[in-house]
């Protein structure tokens, strides 16, 4: 039989026909290449194709199949593998850092972005603040405005964690500005002018963050987003932004999609405040959320796979019970081991060639 997989995630239900000798293991090996076509090209699977996928390895010959939990500490609690964090291989950071760099608008904006590339690639940056989500987060009522209380409060707290430089902010240059600067809060019965007047206090906070620096002011008309993904990605696999960014705008769908969701499960931490920073209130607290220790990735080790759901599966109607990941454990050992083995020997010349180039 074979599963193919079409565009949209889904399999495609189909038949092939393998007979004779070595049959066994002939399908074993389009099982392999099956599999590992999936790594390739999704990070995870619909809910419906890890139903059919978990029936399909379960009904293998050499292979068992089971829906699982997997533990916080990434440990599956069928097999007792522990998942891996899988960071963008170098090939991976190369072609984002190319594709970011083709983003950029105009030919002044893209000189500025290659500049940035150099010189945040000397540094080593752990941590990278994107400013103006961070200064705008929940800013969206009566009086709110662009906090700068806010950025300072997530320097300090960074700092704490940094092993390494102080965190990078990144931030638009217009909100530099020591007269005015732009104001895009929401439901704000006071901002209709969309900017507002520095005061006396965010003045002086103009001046710390220029002071100590581990500043990149993004020109007029840049995108700040490509700059901080740009820091993350040549900052390498422990590099991470702070961000609640959902990065909806349409230019991100020119990035590759695997690379891509490969990056934000990484790279990026979520934050709150308590409350929006005002001068009539008292500071808010901050708390991050970090990436997990383990991807939500299909992964491949000695004993198996896992691969996540896109939702919670039950196996009830079968006596069993669910999960939102589906671990495959090959009984047998190794399929790659049937090409090189006694597997090799059994299959004709044609099969064996077949077979081989479908367990690559």
């Amino acid at each position: 039989y074979d599963l193919s997989v079409g565009g949209d995630g889904k399999f495609i239900d189909g038949n092939v026909s393998v007979g004779g000798e070595g049959a066994r293991d002939e399908i074993a090996c389009w099982e392999h290449a099956l599999l590992k076509r999936l790594q390739q090209s999704h990070t995870q699977l619909l809910a419906a194709s890890t139903q059919l996928l978990y029936h399909a390895m379960d009904e293998s010959e050499g292979r068992s199949a089971q829906l699982v939990q997997i533990a916080e500490d990434g440990v599956c609690n069928a097999c007792g593998v522990r998942l891996s964090a899988l960071p963008l291989t170098n090939e991976q950071q190369q072609h984002m850092c190319d594709t970011l760099l083709t983003l950029a608008k105009g030919k002044n904006n893209r000189a500025d972005l290659g500049r940035f590339r150099a010189w945040v690639t000397q540094r080593g940056y752990r941590y990278i603040i994107d400013g103006a989500n961070v200064g705008y987060r929940n800013q969206n009522f009566s009086g709110g405005r662009f906090s700068f209380l806010q950025l300072e409060l997530a320097i300090d707290e960074l700092a704490c964690r940094a092993d390494g430089p102080p965190p990078l902010l990144v931030i638009p240059k217009a909100y530099l500005d020591l007269q005015t600067i732009p104001n895009h809060s929401r439901h704000n019965d006071q901002n209709t002018g969309q900017v507002h007047a520095v005061e006396p206090h965010e003045m002086a906070s103009i001046g710390r963050l220029l002071k100590r620096g581990h500043l990149w002011a993004c020109p007029p008309q840049a995108h700040d987003d490509l700059y901080w993904i740009l820091a993350t990605v040549v900052g390498g696999a422990d590099s991470r932004v702070v961000t609640n960014d959902e990065m909806r705008d349409h230019f991100f769908s020119m990035l590759n999609p695997f690379f891509f969701e490969r990056w934000k499960a990484r790279h990026m931490v979520h934050f709150d405040f308590s409350h929006g920073a005002a001068a009539d209130r008292p500071p808010p607290s901050m708390t991050l959320t970090f990436p997990p220790s383990f991807s939500r990735e299909i992964q491949h080790c000695a004993s198996g796979w896992h691969f996540p759901s896109s939702g919670y599966v039950s196996t009830a109607e079968h006596g069993g019970g669910g999960g939102d990941w589906l671990c495959v454990r090959e009984c047998n050992g190794s399929v790659g081991d049937l090409v090189d083995h006694s597997a090799h020997h059994r299959l004709s010349g044609a099969k064996r060639r077949k077979a081989r180039a479908a367990c690559a």
